[in-house]
């Protein structure tokens, strides 16, 4: 037994021995035939494997039924059995090479285009790049993913949007761009949900923008949703998460003990001197933490259930989501509920029909609006005491205590919105496509605000309880008719696009108030509630519409030289009768050098194109009052003796007929490059856009008896620099890895205001915060310099001041050199538009792990601290004050104790380094896919962090600022103003991605 036992496992010996080879041989480019360095040689469903030497050699021990699988990026994966070649030990490798790249196409628009062939400067994100990233907002999710845009949170409350620039800011007026949902052209896409999106094209130069005219020039943002596939079964995909939102940082105000002392000392400096009110500040310690009362941790989750497939007849996607926010701050929250349906009927092999549908419904709770009163809030004084009593936050402070605000703030507000397009495409002799596409956008709001009555302080009570109600609805439909033609033949690719559009908008908001309501249960919250002789309303409408006819000609020649021209004519009702219709050409030329015989045969470098473009292209989005007279209805004159009142209405604006369509003159010029089989890739891209006939307001005499200027076409801006995208992706031995980075220049200088204006100033308050001038950007900030503090009497005595100034106050520069300071000395001082906009990916993955940070920041920007200039009575300090003037020498910088005078006049003591560096995204995941038996193709299980860590100067929640004073979030002259912003959370989360 022992021997047959013996035998056997020296049978499985040798059998083992002669089951092993020793195989070698080289890899190298099937069309070159230039060895391949690098390549992984792995034996297929093992870690078994070898790279090739620098010569493409390569050397290995297998067994002789393996399976070899060669990769390299850049060409197409081969595999290689060894066991139909039992008697072959050499195996030399010929890999072709994949021209994916080349044959990727990008969506344009009204349609796609080989990316090979384009000549404008588009840009290209894939959904599956936008997951992992926990926010309710598309666009915020879109920053630092595509150069040249540049996207600002404009707060982090729950469902906000963000505010994107594209290259700059070229007007004074709405500088956003135009947003293209499967074909609709929309201004806003709050509706949309991260998990439906297929690809994000952005269109920044002229060649590609003209196609949409005079609604292009801030640029154009096209996104497409997913969509079913033809296949004999149906795909299931789960993708959740859950999370925890945080206060990512706090501002370091003063503590009750540092609060009384500053306080004391401010009386003490007054003139005449006054007592102090505090007794001895120590004892008073920390006291309230007012930043801890307001905010608190708050949940954030998402879940969404898409199904996918079809037939050769039909194809769908469907899907479902459901997203939820609470927000950071005590007493508001957001919730979305959203259904996607895109089906696509064939009719025959000719003709097809489609739609892309989606129906949302929001709901949620607007928080008080307590971060300015936390700001300021007197933190010797209590949130609430042991009787449960609302401290007196308004006897020094002013404001109003923010946990009373938190607790009797009662503000909710739902939509509900149905957009989409049903869309007829034929194909006809042959190489003909004509496509007619109908879209709608219904879109209807409400909201409910009540103020009960309340007695928190004798400075903040309401004895009257009122209820505020206001609707809203909005219509825009749309309907376009395109006819394409596409065809090869020799040399020649050519492709013409001709189509005539019109849309139609119209918007209609209703409200109403009514105090002395019987209760103050929702129950009761309805107008006709409270006291009828109380009631006030309101109403509003506004409609627009536009009419185009569109073409646009791409041409390539022996696949090296491309053309594109494009023309579209646009009228608008928005203009005045006699410049109603403008057109809007461009021109684009791109060159393939790396097909020409020079450069054709040079292994290292697989794409080199050149490419230019110029074209002008408009901007429609203005008021649509600017060409007609705005009618006021509210106007009661008293005629008669005795009077009596009379109903009236008056022109209040006067119409101008002549204006038109800003229009942005744009030329680039651009550079695509490919290396060592295109893991090494980058473009780079030059442009130079000039904004011309933008609308502004222009003086007038006050004889003429209007309310308001009238608009005309006057001012010209300029935006130039270069957009940088540099891509490094590589895998070896199984393990891959990617790094890319982003870098956009701007320039923004303003060349003309028109005729009689020679500044456009940003008033809030008494402060005049910004200036737009020639010769600067954009909203400058505009003020005094400061050149340290006043240490003496000497100073006082020897240094130009304002007035009445003494040791410890601010000096200010003598600008003109006049020996005194006032209003002419004052300059800009930096301006709230980034001179760089950044940022870069690192990413790897190794046999189901994947790593990914993404960072991204700006720099060359200022930011204006706002609330710290604005001071009644004695509001709270930061801890920066604490480091004070109090005799001479004791600071350089900061001055005394004050609450008021030159001290707080618009200076750079308020500006601040705009500059930041934020890891905005870190993802950690694993994806499990060998459960296929049970019927699941994958399961990513994965952990993020988002807005985990900045670097930043700003003493601010956060550095990235539009401007937190309602109503001016979009104002281009008012960027960057805190005055007491909603700071963007940080969140943790963990997810699940589900694929059966």
């Amino acid at each position: 037994m022992k021997n047959k036992i013996f035998t056997l496992i020296l049978f499985l010996g040798n059998f083992a021995v002669i089951a092993q080879k020793n195989i070698s041989g080289k890899v190298y480019d099937a069309k070159t035939n230039e060895a391949i360095i690098g390549a992984s040689i792995l034996v297929k469903n093992s870690t078994t494997g070898t790279v090739s030497d620098i010569d493409g050699n390569y050397q290995l021990s297998v067994s002789s039924k393996a399976i070899l699988v060669v990769s390299f990026i850049g060409f197409t994966t081969q595999e290689i059995s060894l066991a139909t070649q039992p008697s072959v030990n050499i195996f030399d490798i010929a890999l072709q090479q994949d021209d994916q790249i080349l044959k990727e196409t990008v969506v344009v628009g009204y349609g796609t285009q080989r990316k090979s062939d384009l000549t404008g400067a588009i840009s290209s994100v894939k959904g599956k790049d936008l997951q992992g990233i926990s926010s309710g907002s598309v666009d915020q999710i879109l920053e630092g993913k595509i150069s040249g845009v540049q996207v600002t949170p404009t707060s982090g409350r729950p469902g906000e949007a963000a505010i994107i620039r594209i290259r700059g800011v070229g007007t004074l007026n709405d500088a956003s761009p135009l947003f293209v949902v499967d074909g609709l052209l929309l201004n806003d896409i709050s509706f949309l949900n991260n998990n439906d999106i297929e690809s994000v094209e952005v269109l920044k130069d002229a060649s590609s923008t003209a196609i949409y005219g005079s609604r292009g020039a801030n640029g154009v943002i096209i996104i497409t949703t997913k969509k079913g596939t033809s296949k004999d079964h149906t795909t299931f995909t789960l993708s959740s998460y859950y999370g925890q939102q945080e206060l990512a940082k706090k501002i370091a105000l003063t503590n009750a003990a540092q609060y009384a002392t500053l306080s004391n000392e401010l009386l003490a400096g007054l003139n005449p001197p006054q007592p102090p009110v505090f007794s001895n500040p120590s004892a008073l310690g920390v006291g309230t933490d007012w930043q801890n009362i307001i905010f608190q941790k708050a949940p954030i989750q998402n879940v969404n259930l898409s199904a996918s497939g079809g037939s050769d007849k039909f194809t769908f996607f469907v899907s479902g989501d459901y997203f939820y926010q609470k927000g950071i701050v005590v007493g508001g929250d957001y919730q979305r509920l959203s259904l996607r349906i895109n089906n696509e009927y064939k009719l025959s092999d000719a003709v097809k029909l489609g739609h892309n549908l989606v129906f949302t419904n929001t709901t949620g709770m607007n928080a008080a609006d307590v971060i300015y009163n936390a700001y300021y809030a007197d933190p010797t004084v209590a949130a609430r005491d042991t009787n449960n009593t609302y401290g007196e936050t308004g006897n020094r402070s002013s404001v109003a205590n923010p946990a009373g605000q938190i607790d009797f703030n009662r503000n909710a507000q739902s939509s509900y919105r149905a957009l989409g397009s049903v869309y007829l495409g034929i194909n006809f002799l042959k190489h003909f496509y004509f496509k007619t596409n109908l879209g709608l956008d219904l879109a209807y709001a409400q909201g409910k605000s009540f103020l009960p009555i309340f007695n928190i302080t004798a400075q903040q009570h309401n004895e009257i309880n009122q209820l505020n109600v206001n609707q809203s609805k909005s219509t825009s439909t749309l309907w376009e008719n395109t006819l394409t033609y596409d065809n090869t033949f020799d040399k020649h690719r050519v492709t013409v696009l001709i189509g005539y559009t019109a849309q139609k908008n119209n918007f209609e908001a209703l409200g109403g108030s009514i105090k002395r309501l019987p209760g103050e249960t929702p129950d009761f919250w309805y107008l006709s509630s409270g006291d009828p002789t109380t009631v006030t309303n309101y109403s509003s409408a506004d409609f627009s519409s536009i009419l185009s006819y569109l073409a646009r000609v791409n041409y390539t020649f022996n696949n090296k030289y491309l053309f594109t021209a494009t023309i579209r004519r646009d009228g608008s009702s928005k203009f005045g009768a006699n410049n109603r219709y403008g057109n809007f050409p461009s021109f684009a030329l791109g060159w393939r050098l790396k097909e020409e015989d020079f450069l054709k045969n040079i292994s290292w470098l697989d794409n080199l194109k050149l490419r230019a473009s110029y074209g002008v292209i408009g901007n429609e989005k203005i008021g649509t009052n600017r060409g007609k007279p705005l009618i006021d209805n509210n106007l009661n004159p008293v005629f008669g003796n005795p009077g009596s009142i009379n109903i009236g209405s008056t022109a209040t604006t006067l119409p101008n007929p002549d204006i038109k369509w800003e229009q942005t003159a744009q030329t680039d010029i651009g550079l695509e490059m490919g290396f060592a089989q295109n893991r090494l890739t980058a473009e780079i891209d030059y442009y130079d856009r000039i904004t011309d006939g933008i609308l502004l307001a222009v003086p007038i005499p006050l004889y003429v008896g209007s309310a308001s200027n009238p608009t005309v076409n006057a001012a010209k801006v300029e935006n130039k620099g270069f957009d940088l995208t540099v891509g490094w992706r590589d895998k070896i031995n199984g393990f891959g890895y990617n790094i890319s980075v982003i870098g956009s220049t701007v320039n923004n200088k303003v060349l003309s205001l028109g005729n009689g204006n020679t500044e456009l100033v940003y008033l809030q308050n008494i402060y005049t915060l910004t200036r737009t001038a020639i010769g600067g950007a954009i909203g400058d900030f505009f003020g005094y310099k400061t050149l340290g503090v006043l240490q003496n009497a000497n100073d006082v005595k020897n240094y130009p001041i304002v007035k009445n100034e003494v040791p410890g106050d601010l000096r200010f520069q003598d600008t003109n050199g006049d020996g005194i300071i006032d209003a002419k000395d004052r300059v800009n001082l930096g301006s709230p538009i980034p001179k760089l906009i950044y940022s870069f990916n690192l990413g790897a993955n190794y046999k189901g792990f994947d790593v990914l940070t993404f960072f991204s920041g700006v720099s060359g920007n200022k930011v204006l601290n706002y609330k710290e200039m604005l001071r009644f009575n004695t509001p709270n300090f930061e801890t920066s004050v604490l480091g004070r003037w109090t005799a001479d020498g004791t600071s350089a910088n900061e001055p005394r104790v004050t609450n008021g005078g030159t001290n707080f006049s618009m200076s750079d003591r308020f500006l601040s380094d705009g500059s930041f560096l934020s890891l905005r995204n870190v993802q950690i995941g694993y994806t499990l896919t060998a459960l296929a038996k049970a019927g699941i193709s994958s399961v990513r299980v994965y952990v993020a962090a988002t807005n985990l860590k900045t670097w930043s100067n700003y003493s601010g929640y956060t550095p990235q600022i539009t401007n937190s004073n309602s109503g001016d979030a979009n104002n281009p002259i008012a960027t960057g103003v805190d005055g007491g912003v909603y700071p963007v959370a940080r969140t943790y989360t963990v997810g699940l991605n589900v694929t059966f």
